[in-house]
C-alpha cells in the first residue's frame, strides 16, 4: 500500500468500483468553486447518510483525523460547515420524521423506530402503520401526532419537481404518494418486545456481538447505496440533457433527495475503503472502556442491550479497533458515494444554481462509551454532519465560503431553511420549531440577531 509520512491522511487508492475515478479534495474543490448569480428559486440537491458522526467533518475534532473525507472537505470548503448541530434524536425514524415534519419528537410522538407518522397530512392512514397496528390504531394516533404537513409535501405544493432517492424511514405515506424510489417505512415491522420492555429494565442483549457484525472483506459492500448513487446520478444527467434541450430554460425547480444507509452498521467493508483509515491512529485512540459497575443505569442498561456487556466476550483492543476501523472505512465509502453525486450535478451544468445540503440523521457510538449502535445522548450518536454548498447558497458578511459555524444548530431547522430559500408559502406561527439558518448566513438584518 506504500508508506506514508505518520499522521497523514490516506487517500483511497486504486481503482474505484465504477469507471470514475476518485476525486482528491484539490480536483473536487477546483469542480466546485464558481458560483451562480443568485436565482429566485434555486434547485436543491439534498444528500444525506445514516448513522454518520458529526465529528467527522469537525477540523478541530480528533476523530476528523483518521479518515480521508477528500468529498466532504472539499464540500466545507465552497460552503459553510455547522459543526454543532444535533439531531432531534439519536435514532432514525425519530429523527427523520422529525426533520422532515419540522417538528420535536415530543409534538409529532414518535419516539422510536416502530413508529413513524401514522397518517398523511391530508389524512390517509400510513399503510405501514396500518398493516403493523390496524387502521383503528394509526386513525387514533395520527390524530395525537397533529401531522400538519411534510417538507415533501411543501416543495411539492410551492411548485418544485420532487424526486426521492434512497431511504426516507417516516411513515406519512411517503413511499406511496412520492416517487421515483424512495425506501423504508418508517414502521419497521411495529413493535417488538426489546423496545417495548425497555422501561422494565430487562438486562439481556437485544443487538448481535458487535464482532459478528463486522466483515472487512466484503467483496462488494452495500449495494444498495450504489443503486441509489447510480439512480441520483442518472437522474441528475438526465435533468442536465433536458436543460440544454430546452436551453437552460423551461421547467419547474427540482428538489433531489439522495439518500445513502452507509455508514449504518453491520459494518461491512473491504480494501478499497481501508486504504483511507490511518490505522496507526485509530490504534493510539481507543475510546474509555469503564467498567459496567461504574456507569449510570441507563448506560449499563444500553451496554447490555447492545451485547457490549460483562456478559459478553472480552473485546480487548484488538475487537474495539476492528469494529472502529471497520466503521471509518464505511465513512469513507459514503464520501466517494456522496463525491459522485455531486460531481454527475457539476458534470450536468446544475451545480451552480443548486443549494447543496449534506448531513445525516445520526452519529454512531462506533464502542465509545462501551456502545455500538445510536441511541445515546451522547456527541458520537446526537451529533450530525450539515454542509450547506453549491453555487446558490447565500453568504453574506459574517460568513465567507469555507467558513466553520461555531452556533447551535439543529436538524429542526433543515425544513425553514430549505422552505426560505425554495421561497415557500409561510406556515402558520409556530409550525415549524426550527430556524431558518438563511439569516444566519446573510449576517442577519433588522430583526435577525445572530442565533443562539
Amino acid at each position: 500500500r506504500g508508506q506514508r509520512r505518520r499522521g497523514q491522511r490516506r487517500q483511497p487508492v486504486g481503482r474505484s468500483p465504477t469507471s470514475r475515478g476518485h476525486l482528491s479534495a484539490g480536483d473536487m474543490l477546483l469542480l466546485l468553486s464558481s458560483s451562480a448569480p443568485a436565482t429566485s428559486r434555486p434547485n436543491i440537491l439534498f444528500l444525506m447518510c445514516d448513522s454518520m458522526d458529526g465529528r467527522v467533518v469537525d477540523p478541530s475534532a480528533p476523530l476528523s483525523k483518521l479518515v480521508a473525507t477528500p468529498t466532504f472537505d472539499a464540500l466545507a470548503s465552497d460552503g459553510v460547515n455547522f459543526v454543532r448541530t444535533y439531531a432531534s434524536s439519536p435514532q432514525c425514524v425519530p429523527s427523520r420524521a422529525s426533520m422532515l415534519s419540522g417538528r420535536r419528537t415530543d409534538q409529532i410522538r414518535a419516539f422510536s423506530n416502530d413508529n413513524g407518522l401514522a397518517l398523511s397530512p391530508g389524512g390517509e392512514p400510513d399503510e405501514a402503520c396500518v398493516s403493523a397496528y390496524g387502521e383503528a390504531w394509526c386513525r387514533t394516533h395520527g390524530a395525537s401526532q397533529a401531522l400538519e404537513t411534510t417538507l415533501f409535501d411543501e416543495l411539492r405544493s410551492g411548485g418544485y419537481e420532487v424526486a426521492l432517492f434512497g431511504k426516507v424511514d417516516i411513515g406519512a405515506g411517503v413511499l406511496r404518494r412520492f416517487g421515483p424510489a424512495p425506501t423504508q417505512d418508517g414502521y419497521h415491522g411495529g413493535a417488538s418486545l426489546p423496545i417495548v420492555t425497555r422501561a422494565a429494565d430487562v438486562r439481556r442483549p437485544t443487538k448481535p456481538n458487535p464482532l459478528e457484525l463486522v466483515d472487512d472483506h466484503a467483496a462488494h459492500v452495500h449495494p444498495e447505496d450504489w443503486k441509489v448513487h447510480d439512480r441520483c446520478s442518472e437522474w441528475l444527467r438526465a435533468k442536465g440533457d433536458a436543460s440544454r434541450s430546452s436551453g437552460g430554460g423551461g421547467g419547474p425547480p427540482w428538489f433531489l433527495y439522495c439518500s445513502l444507509n452507509i455508514p449504518h452498521p453491520a459494518f461491512r467493508t473491504n480494501a478499497t475503503w481501508l486504504h483511507a483509515v490511518d490505522e496507526a491512529a485509530v490504534r493510539a485512540s481507543p475510546p474509555a472502556w469503564p467498567a459496567e459497575g461504574s456507569m449510570h443505569p441507563y448506560d449499563a442498561y444500553m451496554t447490555t442491550s447492545k451485547a457490549v456487556g460483562d456478559d459478553q466476550p472480552v473485546f480487548g483492543e484488538v475487537g474495539v479497533f476492528r469494529v472502529r476501523r471497520t466503521y471509518l472505512a464505511m465513512v469513507a465509502e459514503a464520501d466517494y458515494l456522496i463525491g459522485q453525486v455531486v460531481e454527475a450535478a457539476r458534470e450536468a451544468k446544475l451545480y451552480r444554481g443548486a443549494l447543496v445540503v449534506y448531513l445525516s440523521d445520526h452519529g454512531e457510538m462506533s464502542m465509545e462509551h462501551r456502545q455500538i449502535w445510536k441511541n445515546a445522548h451522547y456527541e458520537a450518536s446526537l451529533r450530525v454532519p450539515l454542509l450547506l454548498a453549491g453555487g446558490a447558497l447565500p453568504v453574506g458578511p459574517r460568513f465567507r465560503r469555507g467558513a466553520v459555524a461555531t452556533s447551535l444548530a439543529s436538524l429542526l431547522d433543515i425544513f425553514p431553511t430549505i422552505a426560505e430559500a425554495a421561497q415557500l408559502r409561510p406556515l402558520r406561527k409556530g409550525a415549524l420549531a426550527g430556524e431558518s439558518l438563511l439569516p444566519l448566513l446573510r449576517g442577519g438584518g433588522p430583526g435577525q440577531p445572530p442565533r443562539r
